[in-house]
């Protein structure tokens, strides 16, 4: 789903693959972006469905071995500041 916003585009599908690849600092700058934006809640709720898509992604790779547990540390601490970034512009999200 690629949602647009002001001259703004995040494909949730790189968001999900960034997310699942452990590459912090291009989801905190997809997420970012995005919510210097003022999303609606639907769109916040799309955000957030594609970093668990991506969570979802990291629980596979640790059940095949490519992942290790450090790794789900990690990707806590991304969806973590995610959730921050996005409760700074006046939401309420906990996971």
């Amino acid at each position: 789903m690629l949602l647009k916003k002001e001259g703004l585009h995040i494909d949730t599908k790189t968001l999900s693959q960034a997310v699942g690849g452990l590459e912090k600092e291009r989801v905190l700058e997809l997420v970012g972006n995005f919510t210097e934006k003022d999303p609606t809640v639907k769109e916040i709720e799309i955000i957030i469905a594609a970093c668990q898509d991506g969570i979802g992604m990291i629980g596979e790779r640790f059940e095949r071995g490519e992942y290790s547990a450090n790794d789900l540390v990690f990707a806590n601490l991304i969806l973590s500041e995610c959730i921050e970034m996005i409760n700074s512009r006046g939401f309420n999200i906990s996971i």
